[in-house]
């Protein structure tokens, strides 16, 4: 049976590779000859799904986009992720098949008198020709000899041309090979070599600007940052980091926390009734400061007003599009327990809003000089206020009794980070010593995270 591939489907996972040769090995042998529709039938379901999960990290990094965004995702978490064109590819690659200077004297072993005769298929109308150690060559024979060794996946490629020295033959296959063939032999020359060297690498793309990307090291945390743009995210899932949660657990408390995060991260202690606005998502408090419109919006752009039942009730009743007597309120429910709440909105308040950081920022480069420094400084901040979110969220999920332990860690690592924050008075050794402790402290963290939820 022959399997031609298109380089531009989604690549599989290896659960639906398992589940492929599983569909396989289990066809009896006098069904075999139904084996065809079942696998049409299960690529058309992988390439829906693939489809469908595509969908859902557009709409997630349209929506969400601030958890992605460079600043609010530490290097220890998400570290950088190599840049990987085709052009990086073919700089690397270029050690491995350019001609060296000291080999410049280039023999040739074929027919030399007849220059427009291919030494391979024999023909003398062929004008597209190449010299090789055998004679000239023409571009099909050249693309014919590529095309079998990619087809067995024979690396690494041996191409049958003759370069000028420091030339690489790579370059000339532009002129030969249709693009999409030039890349993937690129990518899988380029992953050979490079696997000798980092053997779990794995080629990436960046969700925001598309760039090409490799990791050389496999991640406990499952992340990287782009090199390019800055952004961070799971390239598990394609979401906002979310050690250690699972991308399954992460997806079901997200349900839960976007729409809580809208309401708290303003009025987590307000004692009135919380709403948002359907027309501009604004977030209130009902009855407002206002005693001529105690319901109204207090977005001056949305200019909506209601009535007490969350009803459409506009202050120029005229208006007869705004007349309409339905619901345009969307009240508070709590979705997530109140004190896990609380550490996850402060939490993240501190991660993501501008002027949080940007204080922090102020605070640090007054304290230290060099920017290695402060950049170190920052990056810890936000690598502890990412564990005590995500942290806090796998205990909610997991059950916080079973694991006591782990949560006083939790606040312990919290009130740490705070105390750095607020003892803006302290001499710079006083501070460095704090920062020392803090480091150890959250790398003893990482690591008992790591063996508790590898039992899990």
């Amino acid at each position: 049976m022959r399997v031609r591939v298109n380089t531009n489907l989604h690549y599989s996972s290896a659960i639906a590779r398992d589940i492929f040769l599983g569909l396989i090995k289990k066809r009896k042998r006098e069904d075999f000859s139904a084996l065809f529709m079942d696998i049409v039938e299960f690529i058309s379901e992988e390439t829906k799904k693939a489809f469908e999960e595509s969908r859902e990290q557009t709409i997630r990094i349209a929506t969400f986009k601030e958890g992605f965004m460079p600043g609010v995702n530490s290097r220890k978490i998400a570290p950088l992720a190599m840049r990987c064109s085709e052009q990086d590819q073919l700089d690397y690659l270029h050690q491995f098949y350019a001609q060296q200077s000291s080999d410049s004297k280039i023999v040739v072993y074929g027919e030399t008198e007849n220059s427009t005769k291919c030494c391979c298929c024999r023909l003398t109308n062929k004008t597209d020709l190449f010299l090789s150690h055998d004679g000239m060559i023409c571009r099909e024979c050249v693309a014919s000899f590529i095309s079998s060794q990619l087809r067995i996946n024979h690396l690494p490629l041996k191409i049958p041309i003759v370069t000028a020295p420091g030339t690489s033959p790579l370059e000339l296959l532009y002129a030969i090979l249709p693009l999409p063939v030039v890349s993937l032999l690129l990518k899988k020359s380029f992953a050979f070599f490079k696997c000798l060297e980092y053997p779990c690498m794995l080629f990436l793309q960046c969700p925001n600007c598309l760039a090409s990307l490799a990791v050389t090291e496999r991640s406990d945390f499952n992340s990287c940052s782009c090199s390019s743009c800055g952004w961070a995210w799971c390239y598990l899932c394609n979401w906002e980091p979310h050690w250690p949660m699972s991308c399954e657990q992460f997806k079901r408390w997200s349900e839960r926390w976007d729409t809580q995060y809208l309401f708290d991260k303003v009025y987590m202690d307000s004692e009135k009734e919380i709403r948002m606005c359907c027309n501009c998502e604004r977030v209130f408090e009902i009855p407002g400061n206002s005693p001529l419109y105690p319901f109204h919006c207090p977005s001056y752009r949305c200019g909506w007003g209601y009535t007490e039942d969350g009803e459409y009730a506009h202050c120029h009743t005229y208006v007869l599009r705004r007349g309409v007597r339905t619901t345009g309120v969307l009240k508070a429910k709590r979705l997530i327990r109140k004190d896990v709440a609380r550490i996850c909105v402060e939490a993240r308040s501190q991660r993501i809003e501008r002027s949080n950081r940007d204080a922090f920022r102020r605070n640090v480069s007054k304290l230290f000089l060099p920017k290695a420094e402060q950049y170190r400084v920052v990056d810890l901040r936000i690598t502890v206020l990412f564990l005590v979110e995500n942290c806090t969220a796998w205990l909610y999920l997991n059950g916080c009794n079973e694991y006591g332990d782990l949560r006083k860690a939790v606040a312990q690592l919290f009130r740490q980070l705070l105390a750095i924050q607020r003892e803006t008075w302290y001499t710079r050794d006083q501070i460095a010593v704090k920062v020392e402790e803090m480091e150890k402290a959250t790398s003893e963290f990482i690591s008992l995270f790591h063996q508790r939820t590898a039992a899990v």
